[in-house]
């Protein structure tokens, strides 16, 4: 009998992980951030040899996002940058405090936050090296205010992702490369007023703004 080797997606496998190095002493958000470095999944075993090219294919997640109707498919780390770089040229007057609002900081670390002001990661650049890599810090990919600041997006996502993913359904319709619809604004918006709640997007704001 021979044994192959399979990945098991795992979502209570980071937990597992941070609750062990917090238990001998580390910070939880410190073992946090360094853990969304990376992307875990088990190992487990399975007797059946007929499928290895779809166990290989399946090893390491490639899926592209759209948030303009499939014009344009970016993957993880470059659609966060998407995102952001559309929300700031929709609202032109945004500061940093409005892109804390719309990207909490929770969705990936408190300190090191979704979006960071330039000189404050430089900063950070100063006393640690390894930062720079968990930023997007070439020049084209830097984004500017209207107020002048320079802000970056974090570029590790690891297990991050579909926090990000569930903030910005609430704004954007999103689908895959496959053509799976990932978020729609119109279903959130009829199953809100099923519910009584009504929500407005920034898009039905702005379009509302227009013909008024």
């Amino acid at each position: 009998m021979q044994i192959i080797y399979r990945t098991i997606d795992n979502t209570d496998l980071i937990k597992i992980i941070k609750d062990y190095f917090v238990s001998e002493g580390f910070e939880e958000e410190e073992v946090l951030e360094e853990l969304n470095l990376f992307d875990f999944s088990i190992i487990g075993k399975i007797n059946n040899t007929k499928d290895r090219s779809h166990i290989a294919q399946n090893s390491r997640d490639t899926t592209r996002y759209s948030i303009d109707n499939g014009k344009s498919f970016f993957n993880k780390r470059r659609f966060v940058l998407h995102v952001v770089r559309r929300f700031v040229k929709e609202h032109p007057g945004c500061t940093m405090r409005d892109l804390e609002r719309a990207f909490p900081s929770e969705i990936i670390s408190k300190k090191r936050g979704v979006v960071r002001p330039l000189k404050l990661v430089e900063s950070w650049v100063v006393e640690n090296p390894d930062v720079a890599k968990r930023y997007f810090l070439d020049s084209k990919d830097i984004i500017s205010l209207q107020d002048g600041t320079k802000v970056v997006v974090h570029n590790q996502w690891g297990t991050s992702f579909p926090n990000f993913i569930r903030v910005i359904s609430r704004m954007y319709n999103i689908i895959d490369e496959q053509g799976n619809v990932i978020s729609s604004i119109k279903e959130q918006a009829q199953t809100n007023s099923e519910d009584g709640r009504i929500t407005i997007t920034s898009e039905s704001l702005k379009n509302f703004s227009v013909r008024k």
